[in-house]
């Protein structure tokens, strides 16, 4: 039986989600989901920006709604808050001092769950499949517009 591509990515992003919270539960990161750690690194990495809920959206690729219920869970566990700006329709999402404690531990846990990830590609593999990952996001954000 031939493989489907969409289905194969699937599988995969199942496999990973998994085995990430299992893996962040075994290092104490029981409250913490998956998105809460990538949501987290996001908003980190870009502490020198005002991020929002739609930044969150695009660069994540989750929908509104999605993203919406995870940064209220979020909210809800203390990791995040949620500031007014000007623009009334707006928050602007900060980190806490409760989820700026756990960057270096996540940190770290992030990066090695890749490098587990890539275990046994060489580099030119991982900027292949990197390069493939692109091209098919491209072709699925055109058939989204």
């Amino acid at each position: 039986m031939q493989k489907l591509i969409g289905a194969e990515i699937r599988n995969l992003q199942n496999l990973i989600s998994r085995q990430l919270d299992n893996h962040a539960a075994s290092l104490g990161f029981n409250d913490i989901s998956g998105p809460n750690l990538f949501i987290l690194k996001y908003l980190l990495d870009n502490g020198d920006k005002d991020i929002f809920q739609r930044d969150i959206e695009k660069a994540l690729s989750v929908t509104k709604s999605t993203c919406s219920k995870v940064l209220s869970t979020m909210q809800k566990k203390g990791l995040i808050a949620r500031c007014s700006v000007e623009d009334a329709r707006l928050n602007k999402i900060i980190v806490t001092e409760k989820g700026c404690e756990l960057k270096t531990k996540f940190d770290n846990f992030i990066y090695g769950h890749d490098k587990s990830l890539t275990e046994g590609l060489t580099e030119d593999e991982i900027t292949t499949f990197l390069y493939c990952i692109d091209k098919i996001k491209e072709n699925v954000t055109k058939t989204l517009l």
